[in-house]
């Protein structure tokens, strides 16, 4: 089988017809979407699927051939997302730049400054002022706001967000 590059992950469903949220790594933007067919890990496989559609705002959506109900949506979730090696542009050739909102941080844990590790980002939602970042800490699901004046620094070689978080946020 042909050479595989990992360039991302599937997300949750999303609403009733079957579309799905994408995470794909910033290398990887154009690649995802110039691409008609991507290939998601199953039970050891790298099989197929074709692109139907890909809509983009506070989330990346992913519509793929003959998924046409949240529940075959939710049976993808969590899945590596990949493209044939052949199939990712080389650096010269690029052409555009895409900067990826807060989602890109799903999957990554929390680290601040004053508290140390506060847990892993579940899911990155968007709340009518800002996005917000679920993540579990104590046992409890708690809210917090991801934007530039709390972030201090992302590592994404070990997939950290170090966070200088204000007093007392965590004990809400």
């Amino acid at each position: 089988m042909d050479a595989m590059v990992k360039i991302g992950r599937i997300g949750k469903a999303h609403g009733i017809s079957g579309e799905l949220k994408a995470f794909v790594e910033d290398a990887y933007w154009e690649d995802f979407l110039n691409a008609e067919i991507l290939f998601l890990e199953i039970r050891g496989q790298h099989l197929p699927y074709f692109i139907e559609d890909i809509r983009s705002g506070n989330a990346v959506l992913l519509k793929l051939e003959d998924l046409n109900t949240r529940e075959d949506a939710q049976m993808l979730h969590g899945k590596d997302i990949y493209l044939r090696k052949e199939d990712i542009l080389p650096d010269e050739a690029r052409t555009i730049i895409i900067e990826p909102g807060f989602e890109r941080y799903t999957g990554y844990n929390i680290e601040d400054e004053a508290n140390g590790l506060i847990g892993k980002i579940e899911e990155v939602i968007e709340m009518p002022q800002q996005m917000m970042a679920v993540v579990v800490y104590r046992g409890r699901e708690i809210l917090i706001p991801l934007n530039e004046q709390f972030i201090v620094r992302a590592d994404t070689g070990q997939s950290v967000l170090h966070m200088n978080l204000p007093d007392g946020l965590l004990d809400l």
